[in-house]
């Protein structure tokens, strides 16, 4: 018995060898999952067939840089660090069996919080450093951060397989996950019903040096400040131009259906679209945030797409607990084929390439597990923050920026008075009367004056969204290679 027993583990481990061995097995989730079925025990072996199902996929890919091992390296170590820390299986449970929505608890620190959390320093100022640390870092190319590698993964054909169908979620799932291992902290949510329900959403205090930065023109404020597009240009915004936030009534209606197929695209009535309420958000602030190919530039992309992905598991949650629907079994069979079950999601590969999952393994329990978010704000407490207050209409509301913030204004911009906004022009003092200050006041205008000075935002597609704010000027900067704004 115990020699049968030796013979069948050592042709399980010469089995697992020889597949992840092979040149034409580059699906890295299959190997794991081979491996994960095996039910070996080990430590040591565990972790030396993990490098080898991981290396397998990298060298096995197509992409063009497959042979800059800098490239594979890093991204090595991210799959390695995720993997290693959830005990991640890619297939589904068994379909009988519907899991709880608990979770493990976890500390403080382990928790995606909103951004404007009373512990200022464990989250936000923690997340905003780690993210300027990758921005300094250039250990994957010569000349290239870590943070723009993950940056441009969020750009050209590859998002033919992101929107418009299912796949949305599952994709910007794993695509926060790999950023939260680069970074090494959870990514806090950005909840922007907190800002919509203001009497002015622009005027909201995540717009100010603390948090965001600037939400007008080249973006000169806050932790993200030296920030850059491909093309060398800053971060640029123009927030509240059109479409819209995300309010309470429409997270209420999108969380008043039952299943995937409801809120996922296409869909007949986009008013219980998550991802068609999630891009109001993108052309709400405009500029470089609502650019296809380049909105992973401004690190609000992160911030908010944690919120979105709260929003998902809030939903995945409810399906468990209320209709007793478990959400792995609910991939909807639906949209373009790029968004199929079965398909790989897909990854710009401008500097490098990403670990490939199947879409339908983004709606597992076991990546669902690798998440934890802490409590939205709600009244009457509302975190016991002073950046919100419970409104009479019992719901907690984001507080103002203060009056005519002053932001500095780029060098490029300071030689010529002529190219300042009104608001600047006015302030000038002194004799010389081409003497330009170096502050202007966040607001439209500087938008309108960088513009005219020259600024110039990369090319390429916008996002659109079939809702916007009453509120909104109407005034976003055009796709067109002049890059002005319409109205």
């Amino acid at each position: 018995m115990t020699r049968t027993l030796y013979m069948l583990l050592t042709l399980t481990l010469f089995m697992v060898n020889l597949y992840c061995s092979n040149a034409f097995s580059s699906d890295i989730s299959d190997c794991f999952d081979l491996w994960s079925d095996a039910g070996i025990i080990g430590e040591q072996y565990s972790r030396k067939m993990q490098y080898k199902c991981v290396n397998s996929f990298l060298l096995g890919t197509k992409s063009a840089l497959k042979t800059d091992k800098n490239t594979i390296n890093y991204l090595n170590s991210l799959l390695r660090k995720r993997i290693g820390e959830s005990n991640y299986r890619t297939h589904r449970s068994k379909r009988q069996t519907i899991p709880q929505p608990t979770k493990t608890p976890v500390t403080p620190d382990k928790l995606r919080h909103e951004v404007r959390t009373p512990n200022y320093k464990m989250v936000w100022e923690r997340f905003a450093n780690r993210t300027k640390r990758l921005a300094n870092y250039t250990s994957v190319r010569n000349g290239i951060s870590d943070y723009a590698v993950l940056a441009s993964l969020h750009a050209g054909t590859a998002l033919e397989s992101v929107y418009g169908g299912p796949a949305y979620l599952a994709w910007q799932r794993i695509y926060l996950l790999l950023f939260e291992a680069a970074i090494g902290v959870p990514v806090p949510y950005w909840d922007c019903s907190l800002d919509f329900h203001m009497r002015d959403p622009t005027r909201s205090n995540v717009w100010s040096p603390k948090y965001f930065g600037n939400g007008f023109g080249e973006l000169t404020t806050g932790p993200f400040k030296d920030f850059r597009t491909p093309s060398g240009a800053l971060i640029f915004r123009n927030v509240g131009a059109d479409g819209t936030l995300l309010s309470k009534q429409s997270i209420e209606l999108i969380m008043s259906k039952t299943n995937h197929s409801e809120i996922t695209e296409p869909l007949d009535d986009p008013r219980h679209s998550l991802e068609g309420h999630a891009l109001g958000v993108h052309v709400w602030v405009d500029g470089t945030f609502s650019r296809l190919n380049i909105a992973a530039y401004d690190p609000i992309y992160f911030v908010y797409h944690s919120f979105i992905d709260m929003l998902w598991e809030r939903f995945r949650e409810q399906m468990i607990s209320l209709y007793q629907q478990d959400p792995a079994w609910d991939y909807p069979i639906k949209g373009k084929i790029e968004h199929r079950p079965q398909n790989l999601m897909k990854f710009e590969p401008r500097y490098g390439f990403i670990p490939q999952f199947r879409n339908v393994q983004g709606y597992s329990e076991s990546v669902a597990n690798m998440i934890h978010f802490a409590p939205a704000p709600d009244c009457p407490v509302c975190l016991n923050t002073t950046e919100l207050y419970c409104s009479p209409q019992d719901i907690c509301i984001a507080r103002e920026v203060q009056e005519n913030l002053l932001v500095p204004i780029p060098k490029s911009r300071q030689k010529d008075g002529e190219q300042l906004s009104s608001f600047a022009r006015r302030s000038i003092q002194g004799a010389n009367p081409k003497e330009a200050p170096k502050e202007e006041e966040d607001a439209p205008g500087r938008t309108l004056a960088a513009l005219a000075a020259g600024f110039r935002i990369d090319l390429g597609p916008k996002f659109k969204c079939p809702f916007r704010d009453v509120r909104t000027r109407g005034d976003p900067i055009s796709a067109e290679p002049n890059s002005s704004p319409k109205g």
